[in-house]
């Protein structure tokens, strides 16, 4: 009989402690949510993603967290190696498999950020749109057996980032050609009516008299012409050639000899003024002056002392 009751009794006991470990698993709950400075993909822009928890019902708290983030290595680079501590979280990142960890000091039960990683767009995008994704997220606020929560999983969350549609360039208005103005018809002028012209009667003519006809003049009679007289030519008397008494040589005396250059001045002025004779005429030494052989007999005579006068020093 003991061992009919003893069944039953283990079988209540084990259902009941399936009902309880059930009830404690999913009695804790937590929502997370990913945002980001903007959501325009732009090439070269720096972007800052930030996790939060927006809902937490999980006892006294959670103090470890752990997931993945996805995001596409196309468009996106890492800004910043580390992520930053936010929060009092201290985050630890694998590259590789882009699993993070996170753990505080403290437990928090309250909705607050957990995470901060900044992504920078390359400068050539190709592609239109992409999403940034958290994968796997579990939290924990310690053992069960010491009283925490134990593992928490967590809906994953994501988000969504466009690359803005290029605005079409304005189409410049065409310009609007200025409406010619109609040309003015010329008023035509009124035509004059012509004038009836007076009709005359035709003048008669004048009879021309009789001209009467010029009496001829007597025609004068030449007068002789007077014979001219023969005019006496006249007779040009020779003129004596005057008689040059040898005069007698001029003795010596000690004067001072003419230098070269009182010489060549005196010639110089002598040919300028047989020069001004001839160009006004007159021959020189020619003039009215009678005793013209005269005065050449005695400047001939004197050019001779002057020369016996050298010769006689030189000796």
């Amino acid at each position: 009989m003991k061992e009919v009751y003893l069944k039953p009794i283990v079988s209540l006991i084990l259902i009941l402690c399936i009902i309880l470990a059930s009830i404690n698993v999913y009695a804790y709950s937590i929502s997370v949510k990913l945002s980001s400075d903007s959501k325009k993909l732009e090439p070269g822009k720096v972007y800052t993603i930030t996790a939060e928890i927006t809902n937490i019902d999980a006892g006294d708290g959670i103090d470890t967290m752990m997931g993945k983030i996805n995001y596409d290595t196309e468009i996106f680079e890492r800004a910043v190696e580390d992520f930053d501590i936010t929060n009092g979280w201290n985050p630890t990142f694998d590259e590789e498999s882009n699993i993070f960890v996170l753990d505080r000091g403290r437990k928090v039960s309250k909705p607050s950020k957990f995470l901060t990683i900044k992504l920078k767009a390359r400068d050539n995008i190709e592609k239109d749109s992409t999403v940034i994704s958290l994968e796997d997220l579990e939290a924990s606020g310690g053992s069960v057996k010491k009283g925490g929560t134990g593992d928490i999983e967590i809906n994953g969350t994501n988000l969504s980032m466009v690359k803005p549609a290029e605005e079409p360039e304005p189409t410049p208005e065409p310009t609007p050609e200025p409406t010619p103005e109609p040309t003015p018809e010329p008023t035509p002028e009124p035509t004059p009516e012509p004038t009836p012209e007076p009709t005359t009667e035709p003048t008669p003519e004048p009879t021309p008299e009789p001209t009467p006809e010029p009496t001829p003049e007597p025609t004068p009679e030449p007068t002789p012409e007077p014979t001219p007289e023969p005019t006496p030519e006249p007779t040009t008397e020779p003129t004596p050639e005057p008689t040059t008494e040898p005069t007698p040589e001029p003795t010596p005396e000690p004067t001072t000899e003419p230098t070269k250059k009182e010489t060549k001045e005196e010639t110089k002025q002598e040919v300028k003024e047989e020069k001004k004779d001839t160009a006004q005429g007159v021959l020189p030494y020619a003039g009215e002056n009678e005793n013209i052989y005269l005065l050449f007999a005695m400047t001939f005579f004197a050019i001779s002392g002057i020369i016996s006068y050298i010769r006689f020093r030189n000796l």
